[in-house]
């Protein structure tokens, strides 16, 4: 006897381009039919970060970037990456003064 699933595979996940469709070493994104935000490869988000790739696996390694492990592969979705960018960023003082070596605004 054998057990057979009412869903088709091809229900259940987006197509996957074959290997060898010359496409290797570009960055690929995947998106879903439900327009969903695709997920981004390693080299697709340092472009976006304007930085290295390897940079940004070492970020990975870090945990200091959000990402999304895969099948053992390291993906990451670009609306959450200008999320982080954002939070990141530096923001100016509003402070008046100067800062002495300990640290305190003098002022």
């Amino acid at each position: 006897m054998t057990l057979r699933s009412t869903a088709r595979e091809s229900d259940a996940f987006p197509p996957v381009s074959p290997p060898g469709d010359g496409s290797e070493g570009q960055a690929r994104a995947r998106t879903h039919d439900a327009g969903a935000p695709a997920l981004v490869d390693r080299d697709a988000a340092a472009a976006m970060l304007g930085t290295s790739a390897r940079h940004v696996r070492r970020l990975v390694h870090e945990r200091r970037i959000p990402y999304y492990r895969i099948g053992g592969k390291v993906r990451f979705s670009p609306t959450e990456l200008q999320a982080w960018v954002e939070w990141m960023a530096i923001r100016p003082s509003t402070r008046v003064g100067t800062v002495s070596r300990g640290g305190r605004v003098a002022g």
